[in-house]
């Protein structure tokens, strides 16, 4: 059974990156920002805001090696790291594809 963690009270957010909505019952869809990553909209407080899935799910659920990143403690680039997706396909969010890496090593 995969994992999954409540965001918002009305968002499911599963291991492998899928987000599912409890309003509208249903997967989200995600949109694709310029460089290709993959982000949805969450709404709360009828405020919307943007999140990439890959940052959320290392955040919650941890890397491929179970490593975290703290959640809302800055960027990624002030945390000196970034998300390496393993096989190379940003669609692919799942916990076990994502790896915290440095700069130097991405």
């Amino acid at each position: 059974m995969l994992k999954h963690i409540t965001i918002y009270n009305q968002y499911e957010l599963y291991e492998d990156g899928r987000w599912y909505s409890h309003h509208s019952q249903k997967f989200l869809k995600p949109m694709l920002n310029s460089s290709g990553y993959e982000r949805v909209a969450l709404y709360e407080h009828n405020k919307r805001k943007f999140v990439f899935t890959h940052i959320k799910v290392i955040e919650y659920f941890g890397d491929c090696h179970g490593k975290h990143l703290p959640a809302n403690v800055g960027t990624l680039r002030e945390l000196g790291v970034s998300i390496d997706h393993i096989d190379r396909n940003k669609h692919n969010n799942s916990r076990n594809n994502l790896e915290i890496v440095t700069h130097k090593e991405n």
